[in-house]
């Protein structure tokens, strides 16, 4: 027995939708129409009129305050929409106290700027603890010899106790 079928095409009437990606500023509010999150760029309708827009937008945390007027700011790039869903993304910004410490890599290579920066004279003494540090998954050694070295120095000192990662504690 053979089944029978038809196939009707009905046209539903719904709005065009477009994803805008866009940074905030105290400023200006700078956008672009994508194919979805993070998508590439697609081309704006010459209208909004009748249109959905799903507006993402990134902020700086330091300019928290935009969001305050963000809705009547970002409508404004959109005369017409239908509807207008905004998504606020914060952007968080930390100020790097010493750039060329960060981006040295490796320990020696940290050391050196920091004591560039600091105005320390780089010293066979730095790298030798630098090099006990790299050889050690722990700090005991290193901080093994700065006790030995230091207590003659302080005479008799009295017992202090330092919790090391929680675990362990260490005498000096």
């Amino acid at each position: 027995m053979a089944w029978r079928y038809s196939v009707r095409s009905i046209q539903i009437d719904t709005p065009r939708a477009f994803h805008v990606e866009g940074t905030l500023t105290r400023d200006a509010f700078d956008w672009r129409c994508t194919r979805g999150p993070d998508g590439p760029t697609d081309a704006p309708p010459t209208s909004w009129v009748g249109c959905d827009a799903r507006v993402r937008f990134r902020y700086q945390t330091s300019e928290r305050d935009v969001l305050g007027t963000a809705k009547s700011r970002i409508t404004a790039h959109f005369p017409g929409v239908r509807r207008l869903d905004l998504e606020p993304i914060a952007i968080s910004t930390r100020e790097v106290r010493a750039p060329e410490v960060v981006s040295a890599v490796g320990l020696d290579d940290k050391l050196k700027a920091w004591a560039r920066l600091s105005g320390v004279l780089w010293s066979a003494e730095i790298e030798r603890c630098a090099s006990l540090l790299l050889a050690s998954e722990d700090g005991d050694p290193v901080v093994e010899e700065t006790v030995a070295r230091l207590s003659p120095l302080v005479g008799t000192a009295p017992r202090v106790d330092v919790v090391v990662d929680d675990l362990e504690e260490v005498r000096l």
